[in-house]
């Protein structure tokens, strides 16, 4: 990545480690506050063919972090990213964009998810997500759904991210021999 760079340049198994653990906390605490059962950072790779999964607050972050990517063109993530607008869905089932490959690879069902563009060096980068899951064993009505308050929150936790992972970045090529 030289100094003029786009965020587009960055792989990314590389921005797991532009960002030190702390940051990595802060993500998840705020995916918890808001009620996620899971929450995501996505990363476009630098083919523009899929939405990588380099940060994941839940129970199946092993399974997930660098292992499962998204292909544009498919599914609410990729949607996202391609519109670079946010999105809140309660229902999530009744939606025929809902790409449920990773639900069945996990086992899972999502109930509700919100999302919203993740933008470093003025390049929407990839996405940030969390989800509520349905349970089988929760009593009917345990989700309660992602408020409007949630999509702004969620905005304004990626704008911090994309803000450090491009300061990160800068930081990088300038200590670079």
């Amino acid at each position: 990545m030289n100094a003029t760079a786009s965020g587009n340049d960055i792989p990314p198994a590389a921005v797991v480690t532009l960002l030190d653990a702390p940051v990595w906390r802060l993500v998840a605490r705020e995916m918890a506050s808001l009620g996620a059962d899971e929450g995501s950072v996505w990363w476009c790779d630098s083919a523009a063919s899929s939405l990588t999964i380099v940060l994941n607050t839940g129970p199946h972050r092993d399974a997930l972090v660098g292992r499962f990517a998204q292909p544009l063109g498919r599914g609410l993530i990729s949607m996202v990213f391609a519109t670079a607008q946010p999105f809140c869905e309660n229902d999530v089932v009744v939606n025929r964009q809902q790409d449920s490959t990773l639900d069945r690879t996990l086992g899972v069902r999502t109930g509700a998810m919100t999302a919203v563009p993740l933008v470093v060096s003025g390049d929407v980068t990839g996405v940030v997500s969390c989800v509520q899951l349905d349970h089988p064993d929760h009593a009917p009505g345990r989700r309660t759904g992602f408020d409007p308050g949630a999509v702004l929150a969620l905005q304004d936790l990626a704008t911090v991210v994309g803000r450090l992972i491009d300061h990160a970045a800068r930081r990088s090529v300038a200590t670079r021999p």
